[in-house]
């Protein structure tokens, strides 16, 4: 069996870059009949009459993680990252920011891999900040699932900018690959497993992958933080898991965590998430992930 060797890399960041170690408290995101920007990271819409009982802190969101893979002679990416500032802020999220040397095919000349090297790409979903400069890698064979591939193609409004759909005026990257797509449990590769998590979007997956650590689950937005699976404080809702204020199907969200939860073996820290505030801070001391530990 491949084992793999998992290097997160960071794409740059949607809203404003957290202080590190930064750690803010949940809070209703309705004011004055707007949205919050925390309420994509915080609860579904029916918990905010006991946040003020109940807050729960929650890292500052990190960056927007694509993730490395390379063993058995290849290199994987799994997603590609968010675009430049200046299309983030017109089309996406104002304040988010691509900095010099972290798009995705930049970061990696800086690790000595050059973008032709790359021999696949495989996608959690299509949104724009996991998708964006896929194009760039001109001898990959790019992976999505089939129910999230066609919905990319033709959104509903809701998610025009999601999926950067033509009717914005642009282009969305994934449109100029050649995808193959799966339906269902895939292993796409030796080492790696496909397998569905519905519930952020239609489509969603998280990939199972080997390594000499064992096995760790690149999950995408399946969830936005690990925060996820601490069960909320009210004990007369009964919730083993914290739901996020962000989905296209929160029953498909709910059944997708307690998934993970499961296939993790309730060690979840082997999740690794595209958001996580904490696996960022810790890319200093831990570059690369599965390596067998002494």
């Amino acid at each position: 069996m491949a084992k793999y060797t998992i290097r997160p890399i960071n794409t740059g960041f949607t809203g404003k870059r957290p202080v590190p170690g930064e750690v803010r408290k949940s809070e209703p995101p309705m004011k004055d009949g707007n949205l919050e920007p925390g309420a994509f990271y915080t609860f579904h819409f029916s918990l905010y009459k006991y946040l003020e009982k109940y807050p729960v802190e929650i890292g500052a969101p990190g960056g927007v993680l694509a993730f490395l893979l390379e063993g058995d002679g290849k290199k994987i990416l799994i997603d590609t990252g968010m675009c430049e500032t200046e299309r983030a802020n017109k089309y996406h999220h104002k304040g988010g920011s691509q900095l010099p040397g972290e798009a995705i095919d930049e970061a990696l000349i800086n690790l000595g891999i050059q973008p032709e090297e790359i021999d696949y790409v495989l996608f959690t979903h299509l949104h724009w900040d996991h998708s964006s400069n896929c194009h760039k890698f001109t001898n990959a064979r790019f992976f999505a699932n089939q129910t999230e591939y066609e919905f990319a193609l033709d959104p509903i409004p809701l998610y025009y900018k999601s999926y950067e759909a033509s009717q914005l005026g642009i282009e969305a990257d994934f449109k100029k690959v050649k995808m193959e797509t799966f339906l269902e449990e895939t292993e796409i590769l030796p080492g790696i497993v496909a397998f569905d998590t519905p519930g952020h979007s239609p489509g969603h997956v998280a990939f199972e992958v080997d390594t000499e650590d064992g096995k760790y689950i690149i999950a995408g937005d399946a969830c936005f933080g690990l925060y996820t699976f601490t069960p909320f404080p009210e004990e007369t809702l009964m919730y083993d898991i914290t739901p996020p204020g962000r989905f296209c199907d929160i029953v498909g969200y709910w059944k997708s965590a307690r998934t993970l939860r499961e296939r993790c073996g309730g060690d979840i820290n082997r999740i690794l998430l595209c958001h996580e505030g904490s696996l960022l801070e810790s890319l200093k001391d831990r570059p690369v992930i599965g390596l067998k530990q002494e």
